[in-house]
């Protein structure tokens, strides 16, 4: 028996059981997703705003090219 190893596990010691999910995840989840699409809108709109009080970028600019 030197060199060889004898096999004793069971598949089911092999195979875990899959790890529970806490009971309201998917609230947690549908939180994480609203506020961080809110944040971003947020930030989103505050610095499209400060881009135009700036003049850095308003979207007045735009229509001025079209003039033929």
């Amino acid at each position: 028996m030197h060199g060889q190893y004898k096999i004793t596990h069971r598949l089911s010691d092999i195979i875990k059981e899959r790890p529970k999910r806490p009971k309201h995840y998917l609230l947690a989840l549908g939180l994480t997703i609203f506020s961080g699409v809110f944040f971003g809108g947020f930030l989103a709109k505050t610095i499209a705003y400060m881009l135009e009080i700036n003049n850095l970028y308003s979207p007045d600019d735009l229509l001025d090219y079209d003039d033929d």
